[in-house]
C-alpha cells in the first residue's frame, strides 16, 4: 500500500488544466437560491460554474447550483437582428471528467527537501472533488502525507473522506452523512473506519462567506490495535469559508467526535487553510491540520500536527 498511494496521488500530474469554457458573456444580473442578487460580467464559464466580475468584490466563481436564475443586459441591435453570441470552446476530455462530470476537482502538490548536515524529505499530495446543486452538496478527499529525516521515516498517512449533505432550497437546514478511512503507521492502529450522520444548519450563505455547523451521532473502529472494537461516537462540527478579496481566501473546518461510550473520551480533527489564487487554474495553499485524540497508547502522543505548502491545480 505504501508504493501504490503516491502513484495514486501522482497521476493527475499528466493531466493537463482545464481552460476556461467561454458560453454567452456580457453584463448579467445573476439572481442566487437564498433570494441574493449580484450584477456584474460574466466572463465565461468553468466546469460546474461561471465566472462574475462584480465591482466591489472583483472575480467570483459562483457554483451552478447556488444560481437560481441569470440574466443577461439587452443588447443594442435592431430589433429584426439578432446580436450573435460568441462561440462555445469545449474543454478536452480529462482524465477524471468521465467519472465526475461537472464537478470541481483539483490537485494538490507540496515538496519539500534539504540537503547538508541533516537530510530531510516531506511529500504532501492529495485530491479533492467537489458538486453542488440546489438539492445536494457532495465533497471528497483523499490526502496522502509523509517524511524522512536522515533516511528514516517520521511520518506516512493517508486518509480518504467522503460528504454528502441533503440541501432544502431556500432553507438554511440541511442534513448530512460521512464516510472516512485513515490509514497511519505511526498510531498504536493499522487503520480506523468512521460514519456519521446528522442535522446541519447555515448560520451564513453569501457570495464570499459561508458559515455552518454540524450536529450527529456515528461510529468508529479501529482496526490492528488493542482497543479493535466499534464505538460509538457524537458529533460537533463547524465550517467557514471566507474569501476575503479577489485572490485569498480562508477555509476552518474543525470536527470533535466525544466517545458515547467512554465519558470524557474524545478526539477532534481541526484544519485551517489560506489559499492564493494565482491564475485561473493554479493557487497557492498553505495549512494546517490537527488530530487530537484523549486515547491512546504508551508513546504516542495525543496531539498530531501536520503543516503544509503546496500548488493546487484545477484538473
Amino acid at each position: 500500500m505504501k508504493s501504490v498511494l503516491p502513484a495514486l496521488l501522482l497521476l493527475p500530474l499528466a493531466v493537463a488544466s482545464t481552460p476556461r469554457a467561454l458560453g454567452q458573456t456580457g453584463p448579467a444580473q445573476v439572481t442566487l437560491i437564498n433570494g441574493d442578487t449580484l450584477s456584474g460580467t460574466i466572463l465565461g464559464r468553468e466546469p460546474g460554474a461561471i465566472i462574475l466580475q462584480h465591482e466591489l468584490l472583483g472575480e467570483i466563481r459562483l457554483p451552478e447550483g447556488r444560481i437560481a436564475e441569470t440574466r443577461f443586459a439587452a443588447a443594442a441591435a435592431p430589433e429584426d437582428a439578432q446580436a450573435p453570441q460568441p462561440a462555445a470552446v469545449e474543454t478536452p476530455d480529462l482524465l477524471l471528467e468521465p467519472l465526475l462530470p461537472g464537478w470541481e476537482r483539483q490537485f494538490d502538490l507540496g515538496l519539500i527537501g534539504s540537503e547538508g548536515n541533516s537530510q530531510s524529505r516531506n511529500v504532501h499530495g492529495a485530491l479533492t472533488a467537489k458538486t453542488e446543486s440546489p438539492e445536494y452538496r457532495w465533497d471528497v478527499q483523499m490526502v496522502y502525507d509523509a517524511a524522512e529525516e536522515d533516511g528514516n521515516r517520521s511520518r506516512e498517512q493517508f486518509f480518504a473522506q467522503a460528504n454528502r449533505d441533503w440541501l432544502t432550497p431556500g432553507s438554511p437546514h440541511f442534513y448530512f452523512a460521512l464516510g472516512r478511512f485513515d490509514w497511519d503507521d505511526f498510531q498504536d492502529w493499522d487503520y480506523r473506519v468512521n460514519t456519521a450522520g446528522g442535522y446541519g444548519y447555515e448560520f451564513v450563505d453569501r457570495p464570499g462567506w459561508t458559515l455552518r455547523s454540524k450536529t450527529g451521532l456515528g461510529a468508529s473502529r479501529k482496526f490492528g490495535g488493542d482497543e479493535d472494537e466499534l464505538s460509538p461516537e457524537g458529533l460537533l462540527g463547524l465550517e467557514s469559508f471566507w474569501k476575503f478579496s479577489e485572490h485569498h481566501s480562508i477555509e476552518f473546518v474543525t470536527t470533535l467526535f466525544p466517545q458515547l461510550n467512554e465519558m470524557g473520551e474524545y478526539r477532534s480533527l481541526t484544519s485551517l487553510s489560506w489559499v492564493n489564487k494565482l491564475n485561473a487554474t493554479m493557487r497557492l495553499k498553505v495549512g494546517l491540520t490537527n488530530e487530537y485524540d484523549s486515547d491512546v497508547g504508551e508513546d504516542v502522543k495525543h496531539n498530531d500536527f501536520t503543516y503544509t505548502t503546496a500548488l493546487s491545480w484545477d484538473i
